[in-house]
């Protein structure tokens, strides 16, 4: 039971991301158009998914130079155990993830008008970085819960 925990501990972030995201695909293609037709601001949510994927992604940064910094004491621990490379590897997935969703939201957050969102490539790009956003979230609880979990040692 603990590999099989250790395995979709591994993976959840990628499997619940794609299942959301297959649930938004199934929207109307003119989603945007309606949501901006209602009085919300659509490009200023992918503006916050922005803000929220630059900002995650600096702060995993700096946690993985904290991390990697040799020290006496608790990192030198956790340095030495299997948990440590374990979070290494959650922190980097994380940073890819942030990042990729950065590129893929630039365009939905600078879109000066709702017409843009009626461009033929915008769904798949809404979608795409859906995924990332949804993946870099949930990869972020992983890498807060592998970190808790140290603290209890």
């Amino acid at each position: 039971m603990h590999r099989t925990r250790l395995s979709w501990e591994g993976i959840y972030p990628y499997v619940m991301s794609a299942a959301l995201t297959l649930a938004v695909s199934r929207l109307a293609e003119d989603t945007p158009n309606a949501i901006s037709s209602a009085g919300f601001n659509v490009s200023g949510f992918f503006g916050v998914l922005q803000n929220i994927e630059l900002f995650g992604t600096g702060i995993l940064f700096s946690i993985f130079v904290f991390t990697m910094a040799p020290a006496a004491g608790f990192i030198a621990k956790l340095q030495e155990s299997n948990t440590f490379k374990v979070f290494r590897r959650y922190v980097v997935e994380a940073m890819v993830l942030g990042l990729l969703g950065i590129v893929f939201v630039a365009p939905l957050a600078n879109a000066s008008s709702p017409s843009t969102f009626s461009l033929d490539w915008m769904p798949s790009l809404i979608i795409t970085e859906i995924y990332f956003a949804i993946a870099f979230v949930l990869s972020i609880f992983r890498v807060v819960r592998v970190f808790l979990f140290w603290s209890r040692q």
